[in-house]
């Protein structure tokens, strides 16, 4: 087993905590029958190299790890397989990104080594230079997500090179069909050590990630605005809306300025009083209306397991009629609630504990996308 080293490194940002390895055949650059020998085999995959860069700009620290039995065949030497990997490397940094270092076993699969893929060393070695950082390995085939699996890391199927063909095989395996796909799942992992299982919800992961990206810009919007983020929910998911209020209005993970926010839900005098003089049904209606009135750029936060709860939907009705954007942590993306949304956040199951957990995880996603936009120094 070998390596080949750079010494540059990335910007820290959104993937600071992601240790990301990655095949290089089929991943990277196309794959043959026989192996890539020769220096015009070596075709790149431009939209892989642009998603490297692009992970390594985020903070991701990246590292190939490849088969090259053709080394030990005596049909590649080793000096053109390191310049093989110089020309990715270059082509990374072109794009503003590093690769850390090349891993590659030359032995044939007959030599019976220990750093062959499936077997283990090299990912071991890798880990070994990171061990506070979470491992996900990106690879095409069944031997990569078998590594994976023996070394007790994330892995994550492609869609390039063998991909689709492996997948067949691997049908419920967290996948990605190329590197935009990648990134999203990145994230997830980033600030939250995701399950495995988790991990293979990847199409909620992927589109829920992707709202909350937008959503926390848009949250930046109204607050310029001076708006205000209204927040309600019942029972467990109005210690949720407390929760979240209190990220906004103290800090989640970084020094920033306050931002304002309240919990609606939580004003247990407010709410009594408005439950017994009208009705439970609305009565938030008139605690949200008081800052509707004086805060017009504000945006309304909803979480609800079920998406049905009448007094939640009463409110999120009323925003909708007076131009307040509407934001819904739900279930099922199915239900009443979300008719009235502008924006969905959605579990995608309708077990309460389990929808519970998760739109505690997208909430802490949203608070890191705030950080980051209200940190000076990014």
């Amino acid at each position: 087993m070998h390596n080949l080293t750079n010494s540059c490194s990335p910007q820290v940002s959104m993937l600071d905590n992601i240790l990301l390895i990655l095949d290089r055949d089929g991943v990277l650059n196309l794959d043959t029958p026989t192996g890539v020998t020769k220096t015009d085999e070596l075709v790149l995959i431009d939209e892989a190299i642009q998603g490297v860069a692009h992970a390594s700009k985020l903070g991701a620290t990246v590292y190939v790890c490849t088969n090259q039995a053709n080394v030990g065949r005596g049909l590649l030497t080793e000096s053109l397989l390191l310049d093989f990997h110089h020309k990715i490397l270059s082509a990374v940094k072109d794009h503003g990104g590093v690769i850390q270092e090349f891993f590659y076993c030359p032995h044939r699969p007959e030599d019976d080594c220990d750093c062959r893929k499936p077997n283990t060393k090299m990912l071991e070695m890798i880990l070994s230079l990171h061990p506070d950082k979470i491992p996900v390995f990106v690879g095409d085939s069944s031997s990569d997500l078998e590594a994976a699996t023996r070394t007790d890391i994330h892995s994550i199927l492609i869609g390039t090179g063998k991909g689709l063909v492996t997948r067949e095989a691997y049908p419920f395996h967290p996948f990605a069909m190329n590197f935009s796909e990648l990134i999203p799942l990145l994230a997830a992992l980033n600030y939250h050590h995701v399950s495995k299982t988790l991990l293979t919800r990847s199409l909620e992961i992927k589109e829920n990630i992707y709202t909350t990206f937008k959503l926390s810009h848009f949250i930046a919007q109204r607050v310029s605005d001076n708006g205000v983020v209204l927040s309600i929910g019942n029972g467990g998911s109005c210690a949720l809306s407390d929760h979240f209020v209190a990220e906004l209005q103290i800090r989640f993970n970084r020094e920033r300025a306050p931002l304002p926010a309240v919990s609606l839900s939580s004003q247990s005098s407010s709410i009594t009083a408005a439950s017994n003089d009208y009705s439970y049904q609305s009565s938030l209606l008139r605690p949200l209306e008081s800052f509707m009135n004086i805060a017009p750029a504000s945006i309304l936060f909803c979480f609800s397991t079920s998406g049905k709860s009448t007094n939640i939907i009463n409110a999120a009705q009323l925003a909708k009629n007076k131009g307040i954007p509407v934001v819904s942590y739900i279930g099922l993306a199915d239900s009443p609630l979300a008719l009235l949304s502008d924006y969905i956040i959605y579990a995608g199951h309708s077990r309460t504990p389990e929808v519970q957990d998760l739109h505690e995880f997208y909430v802490h996603q949203l608070c890191h996308q705030l950080d980051l936009i209200y940190t000076t120094d990014q």
